[in-house]
Order: structure tokens, then C-alpha cells, then sequence
């Protein structure tokens, strides 16, 4: 018999590390997403570990799947329940940098006006 056999072994080994690396980037964005709302102090190096994961596997598949780095994608999602609250609340300013995860105050005011191109104050006043 001269007929050749398509070997998929290859193929079902890509697919596996597909679903592997496509998991870790749900259970990543859903970690992220609930420490958020549940104002848990965290950063990179805890997730790796509650993930069981590696610094660098957790950088590639979060670039690959969010095409940006962990870091980046963790304040742009603080950023995001900050804007929020801001649009649909009364809190104090101060109060929801602090409730989404920032340090300071003065830093949550650039990182929101570098992401959305006005102050909290402006977005508050025009919502």
C-alpha cells in the first residue's frame, strides 16, 4: 500500500498548548477582574503564583491574547472600573483611586488622564 498517512500528532500538540495558553489568559483576566472588585492589593508576582504559572509564560500569553504586557493590562483595567465609578457615583476621587488599586492619588489623575485623555474631575463634570 502506497498510500501515505498524514501524521497529526504535531497538529493535536499545537492545538493542546492552544487550549493550555488560552486558559491561562481567561484565569489571568479573571483573577485580575475579581481582585479588582474585591479591592485586593496584588500585583504580577502573585497572580504567577496563583496561576502556577512563570513570569515569562504569563508575559507571552497575555501579550499574545491581550496585546499587552501583564502590567499594562492590570492598570488599564483599573483604570476602566475607576472610570466607572467616576461616571456613576459620588465617591470621593481620592476614595476610587484608592478602591481600584492605586497607591496615590496624583498617579491614578495622570494614568487616567494618559488613558482617556481628560482629568477624573472633566470626566465626572461631563457625564
Amino acid at each position: 500500500n502506497t498510500t501515505k498517512h498524514l501524521n497529526i500528532e504535531p497538529i493535536l500538540n499545537q492545538i493542546a498548548v492552544l487550549d493550555v495558553d488560552y486558559k491561562l489568559s481567561l484565569d489571568f483576566a479573571a483573577m485580575v477582574s475579581s481582585f479588582i472588585q474585591q479591592n485586593i492589593d496584588f500585583n504580577v508576582s502573585q497572580i504567577v503564583k496563583n496561576l502556577s504559572t512563570n513570569n515569562s509564560k504569563l508575559e507571552e500569553v497575555v501579550k499574545k491574547y491581550f496585546h499587552k504586557p501583564p502590567v499594562q493590562y492590570i492598570l488599564t483595567k483599573r483604570l476602566e472600573r475607576a472610570d466607572l465609578m467616576l461616571r456613576n457615583s459620588n465617591i470621593a476621587i481620592n476614595s476610587i483611586a484608592y478602591q481600584c488599586g492605586f497607591k496615590t492619588t496624583s498617579y491614578f489623575c495622570t494614568s487616567y488622564k494618559r488613558n482617556f485623555n481628560c482629568t477624573p474631575n472633566q470626566a465626572r463634570s461631563n457625564q
